[in-house]
């Protein structure tokens, strides 16, 4: 249930984002943290968000893979340095690439890319370029971590 038009903000915000800190919400809003805190109090009470320290998300959120939730935290952000970056790539040329978010964002900005050279210790950006376009992957030996691939 919302309780005012703030709180609909709140929800949107979350859906977008995952998680989102107070101080980032109270800037956001234009309110102060104290207003952001008495926000959420409701919507923590009936179950529609989860308060952590200095935090907020939702509930369906907290099971889901560290991974999975930082890849959706500045999303639009890391897409812009992913394209950026990507623009700087020529076909044919090597690159390494290390694990993280905005280095996956970057692997499928890199999809219409041809005949690259790619290593990494990343198995999502090994998926990700393995099969398209004559690119070669190679993986840097290690342990597989179940949170980030």
């Amino acid at each position: 249930m919302i309780h005012s038009k703030r709180h609909g903000e709140i929800l949107r915000l979350l859906n977008e984002e995952g998680t989102v800190t107070i101080a980032s919400l109270a800037e956001r809003l234009g309110v102060s943290l104290e207003t952001v805190r008495r926000d959420v109090r409701p919507l923590t009470d009936e179950g529609s968000i989860l308060k952590m320290h200095g935090a907020v998300s939702l509930p369906s959120m907290a099971g889901e893979a560290p991974f999975e939730r930082r890849m959706r935290e500045n999303a639009e952000a890391k897409r812009l340095i992913a394209r950026m970056v990507a623009a700087t790539i020529r076909d044919g040329e090597s690159i390494m690439l290390d694990t993280g978010t905005t280095t996956s964002f970057l692997a499928r900005e890199l999809l219409g890319h041809r005949r690259l050279t790619v290593v990494t210790n990343s198995s999502d950006i090994a998926r990700t370029l393995a099969t398209v376009n004559g690119n070669k992957v190679y993986m840097a030996g290690g342990e597989l971590r179940s949170d980030s691939g």
